[in-house]
């Protein structure tokens, strides 16, 4: 029996009694597995319930509907969120037909089939069974195919978003030389459909002689997510770079622009507040733009905190300074305790994780929830104790 086959039983209808019957069960694994083998399961069917038991409630993290999506490890790691999703397709909404090259198992596709008639391709037969099978659970009308996206032929007017494989060597990779579909392709379909999108990982450096027409790195509540070069229609601020984070309601937090003019500014002191940038602003390389913009400057030249007065961006995280002493734990505990703090949350930035690790079992005797920050100020490790402020 193939691979596929036993997919395509996943998704019937009658096998939900099978998960229901999981489901009235105590979770445990090794017990389920033997109960799924005493009823005549195959190893490879029971392997498949199983994994949709673990992975389900990972999905709920993405998706609304994950408790009756299926999913595979991989494929759900890569995929982009509902409310991520939503907000990428608005670019489409001039659009009469989207194709969603590499679909995966549809996070992007099903948001897509809302603003316009939607194709799915992936290469994988089993990746496709789960994208129709997701798309149709979550009520999105789709086509989807099984093909190359270097050999799907697309409709000369249609619009694309394409997510390409950047595992095809095995492991994780920022590097375009190593995607599939390849940067030669993904050149070469922007020229046929000016009109695309295409997802990145966060980190990946365009070529110099890439000119997309916007530059977008996009996050979720407190994670960058992805990077996403626009081409043509998709593009909504021609010329920039940008970072959009967006919240659990999918409600959109900020969405800043990049401004020209200044450097980067360095601190000749700790002030009176800390600030941190949002994910996204230090993936696009946005901090000091913004940083000018708020009249704040960085700790150190390769450290991502700034300083200054009292300024609220909703793209920074503010704290109030308390005290800095030397990152040694002797007078980080006496600074605490002068402070009266009851709990403690550790942040650090440019510095080793077994500095960090010096503080986690610190004595805490009093009632304030207080952050130490442990970093470098002209080059010196310092920690710094705060107080997280509200928006």
């Amino acid at each position: 029996m193939s691979e596929l086959e036993d997919w395509r039983w996943l998704v019937e209808e009658t096998t939900q009694a099978w998960f229901q019957k999981l489901a009235a069960r105590d979770a445990d694994a090794l017990a389920d597995l033997k109960f799924l083998r005493k009823q005549g399961l195959s190893s490879q069917r029971c392997r498949l319930l199983l994994e949709q038991a673990t992975l389900r409630p990972l999905g709920s993290r993405k998706f609304e509907r994950a408790g009756s999506m299926f999913f595979r490890r991989q494929l759900l790691e890569q995929a982009t969120g509902e409310n991520l999703a939503r907000y990428k397709a608005q670019r489409y909404v001039e659009a009469k037909q989207v194709a969603d090259l590499c679909c995966g198992l549809g996070g992007d596709l099903m948001a897509l089939a809302k603003v316009a008639e939607a194709t799915g391709v992936d290469a994988d037969p089993v990746t496709c069974l789960l994208a129709a099978e997701n798309s149709r659970l979550n009520s999105a009308k789709v086509q989807v195919v099984t093909a190359l996206a270097e050999s799907h032929k697309l409709d000369p007017c249609c619009w694309v978003h394409i997510d390409p494989d950047r595992r095809a060597a095995e492991r994780r990779t920022t590097n375009l030389d190593y995607f599939s579909p390849t940067a030669q392709f993904l050149e070469q379909l922007v020229q046929r459909h000016p009109h695309c999108g295409i997802k990145l990982a966060p980190a990946t450096r365009l070529p110099a002689h890439w000119r997309p027409d916007e530059i977008q790195w996009l996050g979720d509540r407190k994670e960058c997510k992805q990077q996403i070069a626009w081409f043509g229609g998709t593009a909504i601020h021609r010329g920039a770079r940008s970072a959009t984070a967006i919240d659990q309601q999918g409600n959109v937090i900020f969405d800043y622009l990049e401004k020209a003019g200044g450097g980067r500014a360095l601190a000749p002191r700790l002030d009176d507040f800390l600030y941190e940038p949002h994910p996204t602003l230090i993936a696009g390389r946005l901090v000091d733009s913004l940083a000018n913009e708020c009249r704040l400057k960085r700790l150190t030249e390769d450290v991502a905190y700034l300083t200054g007065g009292d300024h609220f961006h909703p793209a920074l995280q503010r704290f109030e300074v308390l005290e800095k002493c030397r990152a040694d734990l002797r007078e980080v505990e006496n600074v605490l305790k002068k402070h009266h703090a009851g709990s403690l949350e550790i942040k650090k930035r440019g510095v080793e994780q077994d500095l960090m690790d010096r503080f986690v079992k610190i004595r805490l005797q009093g009632d304030r929830p207080l952050v130490l920050v442990l970093t470098r100020l002209l080059h010196q490790y310092v920690a710094i104790i705060c107080r997280r402020c509200e928006a």
